[in-house]
């Protein structure tokens, strides 16, 4: 088994184009509110930045980006 990231608490639930996705349940202790943690890490070399997030009532986008302009293929474009 891998070692975790030491700052991720939850489950692995996904794995996407170098990207780890982990999520937990947090209940409330006393009274208050049940929240869902969602962790988004990547893997080594850091390739991808957070180029966007935006929040909406009922949902997240977050959108990552490479540093250098790149084509259809994948390849770096000048």
């Amino acid at each position: 088994m891998p070692p975790r990231h030491p700052k991720v608490s939850g489950g692995k639930i996904g794995q996407f184009q170098g990207l780890k996705i982990y999520g937990e349940l947090k209940m409330p202790k006393r009274r208050g509110k049940a929240r869902v943690l969602i962790q988004i890490f990547q893997d080594e070399p850091k390739q991808l930045r957070v180029a966007e997030c935006l929040s909406y009532a009922k949902a997240v986008k977050i959108i990552f980006e490479t540093e250098e302009s790149r084509n259809s293929k994948g390849q770096i474009v000048l």
